[in-house]
């Protein structure tokens, strides 16, 4: 809303993140929906669409998009915060990226767009942030994983 409410005809997510949760899975906590058309047309053809990139190196510059809704945000409006590469996240298997974000909660799933306003790349999501450290968000790093799940995701587009 107001363009519109599309459906989804399913959801996807990673196992390890289905299956483990938080504090094991974070590092794969990404996943998508397969949308219905409304009224003859797909969601991108309405609102757009962000490409994809995966296997970057951690040095980037992302723009991170969401809704906080807990205090000081309403939950009303989308924020976008401008940061770079801070330091590998501290869960075990391949290490989250962290950047400097002050969102709070009510953000989490928002794109990380590398190349805003050129390419518009998806390249990581808000996933989590440490309770010792709340100006920062971390995002799973988007390698063949996210590529797979992408690719999982295309092959069922309606």
């Amino acid at each position: 809303a107001p363009l519109g409410m599309w459906n989804a005809s399913y959801l996807m997510t990673r196992a390890k993140w289905y299956n483990n949760g938080i504090p094991n899975g974070l590092t794969e906590d990404i996943g998508g929906a397969i949308l219905h058309p409304l009224n003859g047309r797909k969601i991108s053809q309405k609102v757009g669409s962000l490409g994809t990139a995966w296997n970057w190196g951690r040095f980037q510059h992302w723009h991170a998009v969401g809704y906080p809704a807990a205090p000081p945000y309403s939950g009303k409006l989308m924020w976008d915060t401008q940061a770079s590469y801070a330091y590998n996240g501290s869960v075990s298997g391949i290490k989250p990226v962290a950047i400097g974000c002050n969102m709070t909660g009510g953000c989490s799933g928002g794109p990380w767009i590398r190349k805003f306003g050129s390419a518009n790349q998806l390249n990581g999501v808000n996933s989590y942030r440490l309770t010792s450290k709340p100006e920062e968000l971390l995002s799973p790093y988007f390698d063949n994983r996210a590529k797979s799940l992408l690719d999982s995701l295309w092959a069922g587009t309606p």
